[in-house]
């Protein structure tokens, strides 16, 4: 669907218009074959560049055609449990603001209610207004994670099959978040430069604020990354320290047991055997038998084997 918003500085809210005005912010979610066409049209776009900000696989990049920025960016999402990102994309026109995105990521309803002091003619501030959504959102998801992650690092001698498993997802999600993110600063930093749109030193102060909110994000990003990382390689380490700990107990009492059956085989064959009209040859054996098994256990311990 498409929408048409306006507003202007004096205004507290967003006022939604049924026709394209010049100065307004236009929002397209799930936008069929027919209404991206309409807006290349309406807003002289290029359709190819519009078809690609709804692709769910393409990347974070920036490009220019005809005096309209293209910001392709992704953002968060949560689907069925499972956190991924998503594509959408920001047009910067020359008399409009374009957002555009197959799944809903930039939560307008709540946009509708900030724009205190906002106009939809101030192109910088509405790409800083959007910005601000989706960084909350990586916020949201980033800070989950940091906390479940932490909950595990208490316990990582009894981390289960299943909280590997997660962390593994963690490790994805938080990997998939920096791709989004790094093309982003870069793409701030083109901004700053005044390259690809001229700005004041306000506007200048505004951005150079989510520049450095970026950099905030990616370096919480790569802390968490090498967080779970460490865990899971100190989880990994610790199991293959307690099999190991395991088999050699096991070797020790193959050992240990190896002795009896021994003498017990030997004595077993029905042949005549040495002291075998002994009366107590039983007891003898029996007692050869235990001193032999507890040297070699006092061996085996005295070397750390149990």
């Amino acid at each position: 669907m498409i929408f048409i918003y306006t507003k202007t500085k004096e205004e507290d809210f967003f006022r939604e218009e049924k026709k394209f005005i010049p100065g307004s912010w236009v929002h397209a979610e799930d936008p069929s074959d027919r209404e991206v066409a309409d807006l290349a049209v309406m807003l002289d776009l290029d359709e190819g560049l519009l078809r690609d900000g709804i692709d769910p696989y393409e990347v974070p990049r920036m490009e220019t055609d005809d005096g309209s920025i293209y910001v392709f960016a992704r953002a968060p999402i949560e689907e069925g449990g499972r956190i991924t990102t998503t594509s959408f994309l920001v047009v910067i026109g020359k008399d409009f603001f374009l957002t555009i995105s197959r799944e809903k990521v930039l939560h307008t309803e709540r946009l509708l209610n900030k724009g205190i002091g906002i106009m939809t003619s101030d192109r910088v501030a509405m790409f800083t207004l959007v910005l601000t959504a989706v960084y909350q959102a990586y916020s949201r998801f980033l800070t989950n994670i940091r906390k479940n992650v932490r909950s595990v690092s208490y316990d990582i001698e009894n981390i289960t099959n299943k909280e590997i498993a997660q962390f593994v997802s963690f490790e994805n999600i938080v990997n998939d978040f920096l791709s989004a993110l790094v093309p982003i600063h870069a793409i701030i930093a083109n901004f700053l430069s005044g390259k690809a749109i001229s700005i004041s030193e306000e506007e200048k102060e505004k951005i150079e604020d989510f520049y450095l909110e970026t950099g905030q994000f990616i370096e919480l990003s790569k802390s968490s990354l090498k967080t779970i990382v460490n865990i899971r390689q100190a989880s990994s380490t610790i199991m293959t320290n307690n099999l190991n700990r395991v088999m050699k107990m096991l070797t020790a009492l193959t050992i240990v047991l190896t002795v009896p059956t021994i003498i017990s085989s030997l004595y077993g064959m029905n042949i005549k055997l040495p002291i075998s009209e002994y009366p107590y040859s039983f007891w003898l054996i029996i007692g050869v038998t235990v001193i032999i098994s507890s040297v070699i256990v006092w061996i085996l311990k005295k070397n750390d084997w149990f």
